[in-house]
């Protein structure tokens, strides 16, 4: 059986340079037959979402979709959500009026002389919603490959003894995980802890770390990746910066060596313990 790594990454929420570092930190380390894996919410709260789709997107042209895999996050499918049906604005309440602003920078679309989706707006403006189906028919016309490639976004993968998902599974003894709803596994929530009923360890984003580390750790380590036995949490809350909090972009290395799995903290190179 061959040995690779895995490296796996979630929730940028627009923090495209925080992104662009990661992915260059992984290449400059990543071998041919290495994988790179992002859990999803690659959108929202950051001005640079567009970036960040297109980046994944450049990869998986280069490295092929099996090397470099794009799992759907919840707040791709609020994004989506809107597209679809312009009244559904919970999209727009949690972030995504800046991934808006970064499908139409170019364009204008103005009200009372004023940009109608500003820079510096991190939620929803009432303004907004009289030219919503506009912006929506900008984004579809303009970036319809994007959406499309969004809209074929897989809800998790297994690679050996790990499942990769945006937020978690259905854990209950008698089911298979992929028993799991879509919306289980893009929105669930608390953290699941212990061990999971199908021997496989499960690596998800959603919930941010420093809401599962103790409270005794030091608190520059509370955005550290959590580990509680089968569950592995990796969310740093990239974007915690634009609420005036410290936070970061957690890279975790999954060293696979023949049957056995060995979870790392990319940046530290600790081994992540049960």
């Amino acid at each position: 059986m061959k040995n690779y790594s895995i490296y796996a990454l979630s929730d940028a929420h627009g923090m495209n340079e925080k992104f662009d570092e990661a992915i260059k930190d992984i290449l400059l380390v990543k071998q041919p037959e290495d994988k790179i894996i992002i859990l999803g919410d690659n959108i929202d709260r950051g001005f640079g979402s567009l970036e960040i789709i297109q980046s994944i997107m450049s990869l998986q042209e280069k490295y092929g979709s099996d090397n470099v895999i794009a799992l759907m996050g919840n707040h791709e499918e609020m994004f989506l959500a809107w597209l679809k049906n312009r009244y559904n604005t919970l999209s727009l309440h949690n972030g995504g009026a800046r991934t808006a602003a970064s499908f139409i920078k170019d364009a204008k679309f103005k009200m009372n002389g004023k940009n109608l989706i500003y820079g510096d707006g991190l939620f929803y403006d009432s303004t907004f919603e009289d030219k919503t189906k506009d912006v929506i028919g900008h984004i579809l016309q303009n970036h319809a490959k994007e959406i499309e490639w969004m809209k074929n976004l897989k809800y998790f993968h297994e690679e050996g003894n790990t499942l990769f998902v945006h937020a978690g599974f259905e854990e209950t003894p008698t089911w298979h995980w992929t028993d799991s709803s879509k919306d289980d596994m893009v929105w669930k929530y608390p953290a699941q802890m212990g061990y999971t009923p199908w021997n496989k360890r499960v690596v998800a984003g959603h919930i941010m770390t420093r809401e599962l580390n103790p409270e005794w750790i030091p608190q520059e380590d509370e955005n550290n990746i959590y580990r509680n036995k089968d569950h592995i949490y990796i969310d740093g809350g990239a974007c915690s910066e634009i609420f005036g909090l410290k936070g970061q972009l957690n890279i975790l290395q999954v060293k696979i060596d023949g049957e056995n799995e060995t979870y790392y903290d990319f940046r530290t190179g600790n081994i992540i313990p049960e």
